[in-house]
């Protein structure tokens, strides 16, 4: 499952129609709250989140959100954002796969969807909305 997190709905809606595959499930939401509701009932093995949701409580609770094994964090921020990006703290950093613009980069986000999907695949662990066992 890939779960995209952010504000902005005509992004998100292209983003999900982007990275959608013939057998997966994609979730967009708009809180974290309602992340971390989806997270917890499916582990998904890419979150797509919004730089501002992480930028809230300096990442405490994104980085929280569960995520399947092999799973990965990519922030973005819109195009219409100017002003330039803060540094990311270490703690974040080391989170993040990557910190992308969009929807300017939107191919590097499908390349970087791709590849969790293979590392995933490869592993065994594969790209699964398999429900979480209690």
């Amino acid at each position: 499952m890939l779960l995209i997190v952010g504000t902005d709905a005509p992004l998100l809606e292209g983003l999900a129609q982007l990275l959608a595959g013939p057998r997966d499930r994609i979730e967009v939401v708009n809180t974290l709250d309602e992340a971390e509701e989806v997270a917890r009932q499916h582990r998904p093995l890419l979150i797509v989140i919004e730089r501002a949701c992480v930028a809230a409580d300096d990442g405490a609770r994104a980085f929280a959100l569960p995520l399947a094994p092999g799973g990965a964090f990519v922030m973005y921020r819109t195009a219409d954002d100017d002003s330039p990006p803060p540094a990311l703290s270490h703690g974040i950093a080391r989170h993040v796969l990557a910190d992308l613009m969009l929807p300017l980069e939107r191919a590097r986000l499908f390349a970087l969807a791709q590849y969790v999907r293979a590392r995933a695949h490869e592993s065994g662990r594969g790209w699964s909305s398999a429900p979480l066992s209690p």
